[in-house]
């Protein structure tokens, strides 16, 4: 599983072991027909699915445009207030940015006025992923009584395909560990993460994991960066680099530059130790 170029170790692999609170919004068996866009044919399909017998298969024509709600369905009302997260399984022949298109929930029908209009996260083409997405407002969302998809990017001719849209309370899910023969990292330009021995059979093939572990610092690379090291130990490492490096120039009145240059380098070196990682034990390098 690929997990982004973000990492440079891990050192923590964890899977959900229950779940907790949950709601079904859709669980995706029947064709929406609420309301679909002229451009687009809904039917069921069983090729790609995350759960049951069949996903919602959305062709969409060249002709849909951006704003476009290319379809909805009603449900029966659903209170999913006590919930912060939205999940929903999304398998596109076209890559998809975050954002082209969105999850919509309302309280009145055909999503004519949506309480929720949820971003979907990135999505690489033609792979099946199932997102998780936090609630705009879920206070809110008493009474949902209809469910929607919407094109706000136009992507052309495409398909896409949808199913089990379930509302989760994070809160309440159970992590368990993955012992570190059960998880391996696979090193490359894009990386990824592998279930190896008893790992794939414990995780199972519907689930989430949680990957915990070092990401090396930005580079400042200009004034808008964030330092994310101790900006004490780059503010005394540059001052006495910049103090020696110029000890002898005659453009600089400071008095004994390199002497004080040392000082700073010498304050730099008392705090570096401080910015070392103890790694924890099972950190695979990416």
């Amino acid at each position: 599983y690929a997990f982004g170029n973000d990492f440079k170790a891990l050192h923590r692999a964890e899977y959900v072991r229950s779940i907790g609170a949950r709601f079904t919004i859709h669980d995706c068996e029947t064709a929406w027909d609420e309301s679909v866009d002229g451009d687009v044919t809904v039917t069921v399909d069983t090729t790609y699915k995350v759960q049951g017998n069949n996903s919602n298969k959305m062709v969409i024509a060249a002709g849909a445009s951006a704003a476009d709600i290319l379809a909805t369905d009603d449900i029966t009302e659903v209170d999913i207030s006590t919930c912060d997260k939205v999940e929903i399984f999304i398998r596109s022949t076209v890559a998809l940015d975050a954002g082209d298109i969105q999850l919509l929930l309302d309280d009145t029908a055909s999503c004519a006025s949506p309480v929720e209009s949820i971003d979907i996260p990135a999505t690489v083409a033609n792979t099946s992923t199932t997102h998780t997405i936090t609630l705009a407002d879920p206070s809110g969302d008493t009474a949902i009584i209809s469910v929607g998809i919407k094109l706000i990017t136009d992507k052309g001719a495409m398909t896409l395909y949808v199913d089990r849209i379930r509302a989760v309370n994070s809160n309440q899910k159970k992590y368990e560990d993955l012992s570190a023969d059960q998880w391996d990292v696979v090193k490359g330009s894009s990386p990824t993460f592998k279930l190896v021995g008893s790992g794939l059979s414990v995780v199972g093939g519907d689930n989430e994991i949680r990957l915990s572990g070092y990401a090396a610092p930005d580079i400042m690379s200009d004034e808008t960066t964030d330092c994310e090291i101790d900006p004490a130990y780059v503010i005394a490492a540059t001052t006495g680099r910049l103090l020696t490096a110029h000890a002898k120039s005659r453009q600089l009145s400071i008095v004994d530059r390199e002497a004080l240059g040392e000082k700073w380098l010498e304050r730099a070196e008392k705090i570096k130790p401080y910015l070392s990682v103890d790694y924890a034990m099972n950190t695979k390098w990416v």
